[in-house]
């Protein structure tokens, strides 16, 4: 085993952990996913990085970023997604803990097998704006993005569902 720093200067042990899509053995990487870039931030969490297996839009994969908040051992995965076009894009943020959506009017449903929070605001600086959330297996996870250029709720939650377990 290796010690590394990570970017926060905790240090910790790394693990060899492929990706994979929350608890699913490793698949192949869909088109628009950079396995490099996400290989990069792999090698600094101890969890397995989950992906969207559901790519619509020409969605790629455009930065990744690992955080690490400045107490306790948390740490936090940022994948952002864009359309090569100008078109849509959401990030998908995960982290080894819970998530606790905001405090603002929230609507329950189901989103991959475990509850889930929407929040919806249709007329945030003029653009509807969205975000899913959820915790499954003492991970928490977020998606976001602005229903916009050809990304509707229907495909926002077909993204959110697709790096679920089967």
């Amino acid at each position: 085993m290796k010690r590394r720093e990570l970017w926060s200067g905790v240090v910790g042990v790394v693990l060899s952990v492929p990706l994979v899509a929350c608890g699913q053995p490793a698949q192949a990487l869909p088109a628009g996913i950079d396995s490099e870039m996400l290989q990069e931030a792999q090698a600094q969490v101890d969890f397995p990085i989950a992906v969207p297996h559901y790519l619509p839009l020409e969605l790629r994969l455009t930065n990744v970023v690992v955080a690490a908040p400045p107490v306790g051992n948390v740490l936090q995965v940022m994948l952002t997604f864009a359309s090569g076009t100008g078109g849509p894009g959401f990030t998908l943020e995960q982290m080894n803990g819970t998530v606790t959506p905001g405090d603002h009017p929230l609507v329950e449903m189901t989103i991959q097998k475990v509850p889930g929070q929407l929040y919806e605001d249709p007329d945030r600086n003029g653009r509807h704006f969205v975000s899913l959330t959820w915790n499954k297996a003492g991970m928490g996870y977020a998606v976001s993005a602005f229903l916009e250029r050809g990304l509707t709720k229907a495909e926002f939650l077909k993204i959110a569902e697709s790096i679920a377990e089967a």
